[in-house]
């Protein structure tokens, strides 16, 4: 996760894996809701610090099928602003594996 202030123009990288358990650690990277709700505490830890408004990215690789690795989350969306719902579309997850935020389409039929 990179956290930018915008008020400073710092940014920082975060790494989840010193803030998560094991079991948290192997499934954030592979769901947008944990990768949004790992964004929020992170937001408002540093508001608690002093430092309202950061500005938080994540870099989500996910490989499909044993495809190459292809971003799950978009990395210019800033996810303490993103907003979640349980039924609509998220504009900031990728929805196929190169990562282009198109469905993927069914490989052709096998003869």
């Amino acid at each position: 996760f990179r956290v930018v202030d915008p008020a400073t123009g710092e940014s920082w990288e975060v790494d989840p894996n010193t803030r998560l358990n094991e079991k948290q650690r192997t499934r954030v990277p592979t769901h947008p809701d944990m990768v949004w709700l790992f964004a929020q505490q992170l937001k408002d830890e540093y508001a608690a610090q002093g430092r309202p408004g950061v500005e938080i990215y994540a870099d989500s690789q996910v490989s499909l099928n044993g495809r190459p690795m292809a971003p799950l989350i978009r990395a210019d969306v800033d996810l303490a602003r993103a907003e979640w719902t349980f039924f609509g579309p998220l504009d900031w997850v990728t929805l196929s594996p190169d990562g282009e935020g198109q469905a993927a389409t069914a490989d052709p039929p096998r003869p």
